[in-house]
């Protein structure tokens, strides 16, 4: 591996096999993730490991297309682009989540107020 002090970027003579070995990785996770979600949710098994699989499930799959998309356009060059657009990846799916998460834990809030009102009026 070489670690170039000028630029302060690192690259190597194979990064395209670790790129493709990679995103060979993010293909099979992406494969796992869907089988579980879809089995939980044909099961009729809503829980917290159902939402974890499919929110590990959409990440894996925004990093494969954005990489995917850079690659086609031939903007990525080293290895070091490819751990920036993962991490950029990563930025933009928390900031245009932010509004969804927001109202989510408003609605989650308001539903378990709910649910302890309920279970209360049951309990008389």
């Amino acid at each position: 591996m070489i670690f170039e002090v000028t630029s302060g970027n690192f690259n190597f003579n194979g990064y395209n096999v670790a790129v493709i070995a990679i995103l060979a990785l993010l293909t099979i996770t992406e494969i796992i993730m869907l089988l579980k979600f879809h089995n939980f949710r044909k099961n009729g098994n809503f829980c917290y490991p159902m939402i974890v699989c499919g929110g590990i499930g959409i990440y894996v799959m925004i990093i494969l297309m954005y990489i995917i998309y850079k690659m086609l356009n031939n903007v990525m060059n080293s290895f070091a682009n490819f751990l920036y657009f993962v991490t950029e990846t990563g930025t933009m799916l928390l900031i245009a989540l932010l509004p969804i998460m927001l109202l989510i834990s408003i609605l989650l809030a308001i539903s378990n107020i709910w649910l302890r009102a309920c279970l209360k009026s049951s309990d008389k």
